[in-house]
């Protein structure tokens, strides 16, 4: 298994995101959220999360972290379309349900740190990574990453990642 770059990364994220369109339509503007946001799964499938009153998106955080603002520009068109018109569910979607389609879609395994498979936090991966290659600074993804700590922020762009995605 090679270690992947961050443009292969953000080739099997790409990849995804066009296998969703065509095999899970209704879910493909949830996972271009995750894609433009680098939210977690369970940020963006629970509406309570979510503060919308456009231009601007406001998300609540998990786990102690910080609170993130959003913007129209920051995001695409189907994300903010998803985000004011957020399916009407009470608390929040199953999540499984969207973690047996990425599961679906890894035809060869895409592996983090040691043998630990990634999910759909793969998402989160690209998107710091994505910020980087964009210039900013460690400290300014930390902030859109939501993160408390620095070093936290920090492991999303210096963890391995391994896959025989690109393989023959």
């Amino acid at each position: 298994m090679e270690v992947l770059t961050t443009s292969e990364i953000k080739g099997i994220v790409d990849d995804f995101i066009i296998y969703v369109n065509n095999y899970y339509p209704s879910s493909f503007a949830l996972f271009d959220l995750l894609r433009s946001t680098g939210c977690r799964i369970k940020e963006a499938t629970i509406r309570t999360r979510w503060s919308v009153t456009p231009p601007t998106f406001q998300l609540k955080p998990l786990k102690g972290n910080n609170i993130r603002d959003f913007t129209t520009a920051d995001l695409s068109q189907t994300a903010v379309d998803y985000l004011i018109n957020f399916p009407p569910y009470p608390q929040e979607i199953p999540q499984r349900k969207y973690q047996l389609q990425f599961d679906n879609f890894k035809a060869n395994r895409i592996i983090l740190r040691g043998n630990k498979p990634i999910s759909t936090h793969l998402f989160r991966h690209n998107y710091a990574r994505q910020l980087r290659q964009a210039g900013l600074t460690d400290i300014q993804i930390q902030k859109k990453l939501g993160e408390t700590q620095l070093a936290s922020a920090l492991e999303y762009l210096n963890t391995s990642i391994r896959s025989n995605y690109y393989s023959s």
